[in-house]
């Protein structure tokens, strides 16, 4: 994957690490409210750089695989999301994001929220963005034929109409009346406005239909189509005001404020809405804070919908697991409703189960194709492993037993004659093995795996020591993992005298590599 970046032309600070010559990314931070992610030692070790003068343009190219391993993953709802998770699990993933430095003459810049929104609008009033400028803009675009012409101070206006007197970074559509002391600071209308004397007006983006009393004053505001403020008024930052909305005379409204005309629409459990005093409906999500303003795109607020939603998921699928537990003892049980379910949390075993089932079929369609164990097979069956891993919320630990379960379900374990087809496919499969048993902990689950399958399996017990044979020539450090795999096993588990001679010639081997090394060091 390739982010691309441009010169951050906001100012708001937000960090880029990436390596000196490679522009590998190592240290992100999309949405400058998000801390980055952890300073590692070898960012300090290797040629890094940090930057703080850019930011993300909102462009990235990846291949197919980053959009089958998220795509329709709720856990993954923001694409900040996906690149933190990219960066801390990068093996796992195979995937490498790059860094891509747009040069000062290109200008790219994506619009997620209010405020991004009116600073895009500033970049193309004010012709960052050139060639792409009002005046530029082809006549099919504009509902009257009549396009923009550029004036002084960054105006636009219809070709056929005069700009304001005292005006700046401003474009105007058809028809609107305004004072001549009106001013107007980055300012964008709709259609049919009236503005009377004194009005001043910055950073506002306004609909057609919009009308202002005289010595009103709006800042860095987003306003519909149809609203009337009254004389006299005072209306702050970051405040967006819904179509249909009417302002009284001597209004004044603070930061961070939804004013709607109509309340929240019923059902919908993420907003809240209040009816003012004054007539209009002050709106709010319901899960963000501190203040609830849908100013900044909230993270806070998608994450809590998604626990909602899955909390709610939980309680029903608990109360269907005591019903026919119920049943089955053939007890009654008494009528509830959903407040007298207790707040239970399942068992992860059920997304386990799930997770087990997902990759054995993957794992059997790959071993039953032509081309099993070629680059592109084993790839395919690693972004099928790491979607359901994502998809079902499996630990690093689960995921580790549960590929290796999943190989030794494969049908040459249905029988003690297939050993050499076995060992063939462990050996064609090593680069999927590579990528997810790198470590002791991971290796350790490797035994578990086969530990589990050998209870339930009596070929795969019987094949056990030849297995383990096979593991141990293909993977490095692996004397300690088993032996203490098998110091872990309980004492009357059936399992220790099948596997006893093979550790005990394990540790032999080990005894006589230490000799060796002892003899080195006399010498």
């Amino acid at each position: 994957m390739s982010l691309f970046y441009s010169r951050q032309i906001s100012g708001e600070q937000r960090f880029v690490g990436f390596e000196t010559n490679s522009k590998k990314l190592l240290v992100y931070q999309g949405n400058k409210d998000v801390p980055t992610t952890e300073y590692t030692k070898s960012m300090f070790v290797t040629q890094s750089t940090i930057r703080a003068d850019l930011a993300p343009c909102g462009i990235a190219l990846c291949s197919t695989e980053i959009m089958l391993q998220f795509a329709d993953n709720c856990d993954y709802e923001i694409f900040d999301q996906v690149i933190h998770e990219i960066l801390v699990n990068e093996d796992l993933h195979s995937q490498t994001v790059y860094v891509e430095i747009l040069p000062e003459s290109v200008m790219a810049f994506t619009a997620s929220d209010y405020g991004s929104l009116l600073r895009a609008q500033r970049l193309l009033v004010h012709r960052w963005c050139y060639p792409l400028t009002y005046d530029r803009l082809p006549t099919r675009v504009f509902d009257n034929r009549i396009p923009l012409r550029y004036h002084r101070n960054h105006v636009y206006v219809p070709r056929n109409e005069e700009p304001p007197v005292n005006a700046e970074g401003t474009v105007l559509d058809r028809e609107n009346d305004i004072a001549n002391d009106v001013t107007l600071l980055d300012v964008t209308l709709g259609k049919n406005g009236c503005l009377k004397e004194e009005v001043v007006l910055r950073n506002v983006i306004a609909g057609d239909n919009f009308k202002v009393g005289k010595g009103t004053v709006i800042d860095g505001v987003v306003i519909g189509d149809k609203v009337t403020i009254g004389s006299n008024c005072k209306i702050r930052m970051k405040t967006i005001i819904g179509s249909g909305v009417n302002i009284p005379n001597g209004t004044v409204i603070g930061s961070n404020l939804v004013i709607m005309s109509t309340p929240s629409p019923d059902g919908n459990d993420d907003i809240v809405s209040h009816r003012e005093p004054l007539g209009y409906y002050s709106w709010k999500l319901l899960d963000e804070k501190p203040n609830g303003h849908f100013w900044r795109k909230s993270q806070s607020f998608s994450r809590t919908r998604r626990e909602r939603h899955v909390s709610s998921s939980r309680s029903s699928l608990q109360h269907s697991i005591s019903i026919d537990q119920a049943s089955a003892s053939g007890n009654e049980l008494p009528d509830c409703g959903p407040s007298d379910i207790p707040d239970i949390n399942l068992d992860t075993e059920f997304y386990y189960n799930a997770f087990l089932k997902e990759i054995c079929e993957s794992m059997k369609d790959t071993f039953e194709s032509e081309n099993r164990s070629t680059a592109d097979a084993i790839n395919n069956l690693s972004v099928e492993i790491n979607c359901s891993k994502l998809a079902n919320g499996i630990s690093p630990e689960d995921l580790s037993r549960g590929v290796f379960a999943s190989f030794i379900s494969l049908p040459p374990f249905k029988t003690t004659k297939q050993l050499a087809l076995i060992k063939k496919l462990f050996i064609e499969w090593k680069p999927l093995w590579k990528k997810y048993y790198k470590n002791h902990d991971n290796k350790l689950q490797l035994c578990h795996a086969i530990e589990d399958g050998a209870l339930e399996n009596s070929t795969v017990r019987a094949l056990m020591p030849q297995l383990f044979m096979c593991i141990f020539e293909n993977f490095e450090d692996m004397e300690q993992v088993i032996i203490s795999w098998f110091d872990s096993l309980p004492q009357d588990s059936i399992i220790r005298p099948d596997m006893a001679k093979f550790v005990e010639w394990l540790m032999e081997d080990e005894d006589e590599g230490d000799e060796d090394d002892d003899d080195e060091e006399d010498a």
